[in-house]
Parts: C-alpha cells; sequence; structure tokens
C-alpha cells in the first residue's frame, strides 16, 4: 500500500511540473551572433550565457567581462521577455583590488584551480594582471596578452587603480640577460634573495656600485648587476629602433636548447606559441 501511494505521489507531482520549453531560435540565435563578435576565442574572452527558463520567462544567468558586449547583448534581446541575472566581471567581492602584479620570478596560469590543473600560460615578475573573479585561493585573470586563466594567490600583489598608477609611474628595469638573481647588498657574492629571468620588470633606482636597486611589488628589496638589465624606457627606445629580420632571427636563435614546456612563456622553458612570443618580445 505505501508503495502504491509513493507512486500516486510521485505521478501527481510529475504531472503537476511544466517541462522547461525549446529555447526559442530567435534568442539562441542573437546570442550566438553577440558571443561571434565579442568574444570568438574563450581563451581571451568571457562571455559564458546560460538561457533558463523560470515561472514563465527566460532567464538569462552567467558571466561575462565586457560592458559593450553586455550592452549589445540585452539590445538584440530586447523584443524577448527577459531576466537578465547575468553578472559582470570584475566580481564584486574584489572590491576595488581588481589589479594584481606579478610578485614571483615566473607565475604558471592554469586552465582550472589547483596545481594540478593543466598549464595554459605564464607570467613574469612584473607582469600587470586584470582580475576578475576568486576562488580557493586562485584568481581567474587576464595577462596584457589577453590570454584567460588561473593563477594562485600567491603569486600577487594585489592593487587597486591608485596603486597600479603609482607603481606605473616608478622608474623600472628589464632583465636582459637569461637568469640575474636579486641580491641583499650590491656586492659579489651577496645573498640572494630571489632569481628573475630575462624579460622579468622590477622597478629600480639609479645604479649605486654597479648595482641597481630595485624593489618588488610587495615591497622586498634588493640589488641587481646592472649588466644584467636595461631601463625599461631606453629598451622599448632601442627595440623600436632595431627591430628587424635579422634581430628576430637572432633571437630566435638564442633560444635553441630550451626545455619545451607546455604552456611555458619564458626563457626557463616554452611550447611553440611560447617561443614565437618570447622572440618578438
Amino acid at each position: 500500500m505505501k508503495i502504491i501511494i509513493f507512486f500516486l505521489l510521485s505521478f501527481t507531482l510529475c504531472a503537476g511540473q511544466q517541462p522547461e520549453p525549446s529555447l526559442p531560435t530567435g534568442l539562441s540565435d542573437a546570442i550566438y551572433s553577440v558571443e561571434k563578435k565579442f568574444a570568438p576565442d574563450k581563451r581571451v574572452a568571457i562571455f559564458k550565457i546560460i538561457p533558463h527558463f523560470n515561472q514563465g520567462k527566460w532567464v538569462l544567468i552567467g558571466e561575462i567581462n565586457n560592458l559593450k558586449a553586455k550592452s549589445a547583448l540585452m539590445l538584440a534581446l530586447n523584443s524577448y521577455n527577459i531576466i537578465d541575472s547575468i553578472e559582470t566581471l570584475p566580481s564584486r567581492s574584489l572590491r576595488r583590488k581588481i589589479f594584481g602584479l606579478i610578485n614571483i620570478p615566473v607565475a604558471n596560469m592554469r586552465s582550472a584551480t589547483g596545481h594540478n590543473s593543466e598549464l595554459s600560460n605564464q607570467a613574469l615578475c612584473g607582469t600587470v594582471l586584470r582580475l576578475y573573479k576568486s576562488s580557493n585561493g586562485w584568481y581567474y585573470c587576464q595577462t596584457p596578452d589577453e590570454y584567460l586563466g588561473w593563477i594562485d594567490e600567491e603569486a600577487i600583489q594585489f592593487m587597486d587603480s591608485i596603486e597600479l598608477t603609482a607603481w606605473q609611474k616608478k622608474n623600472k628595469i628589464i632583465i636582459t640577460s637569461d637568469q640575474t638573481y636579486v641580491v641583499q647588498s650590491p656586492m659579489q657574492g651577496a645573498n640572494v634573495i630571489s632569481p628573475l629571468s630575462i624579460g622579468a620588470i622590477i622597478a629600480a633606482d639609479p645604479i649605486v656600485k654597479g648595482f641597481y636597486p630595485v624593489t618588488f611589488p610587495d615591497g622586498r628589496k634588493g640589488f641587481i648587476p646592472a649588466s644584467n638589465a636595461l631601463e625599461l624606457a631606453q629598451w622599448k627606445k632601442q627595440q623600436n629602433q632595431t627591430l628587424s629580420q635579422d634581430a628576430i632571427i637572432k633571437s630566435a636563435y638564442s633560444f635553441i636548447g630550451r626545455p619545451y614546456l607546455w604552456g611555458g612563456t619564458s626563457g626557463n622553458g616554452m611550447d611553440c606559441s611560447g617561443f614565437t612570443k618570447m622572440v618578438f618580445f
């Protein structure tokens, strides 16, 4: 008897539920059209829109990081009775700390949270990040070359727009040797604070005893041999003047013998796209 009652109740509940209708073709086409225009490559743009039918209306849930794309989407769906529940990133939970600076020699960017997740990209010390959201000590962010991925919070110095502007105004140097070391005092044999790889950018003061006094984004200080770096402004000017076919080929040959690393984008190891990026950088 109990079994019969259970099945009768189950049937009654199921009968009372309205199945979710099929997504209107026009609505799905409009979403796809906007996505194709503003976010054709998921590696560099956030556009995750999921239509859900609730109480007689279509509800749009998901996330997006482009206000123009959001406006275009709402305009395209103006004729539909929809509820907008899309989160526009950066997440409000980040408050004003929506920027970050890589604070370690090379930071690994992964396709998902966790150190066992696929390595998708890397960012050198001094790289500016745009932060979008966080999860369990990992931050979903975007590098200057627009790649998206997750980076461990331990690699990031968090900043608001005022702090970032102050950092951008500081005099900086770029590491031009394969590998150098930040040491505690301006002398050979001093204790090492951290290594830095070619291409890393760090704030620096005028040369003292053949060393640049440098400051990491988190405030740590040390010294780098002046022969291993160039003033960033001077380096940019030099690159603009000397960029040529021969210079590109010479740079490419300089990386011969480096280990292959899937997702690698540093002189320590690189994949095919990372190699191309480092050569032109």
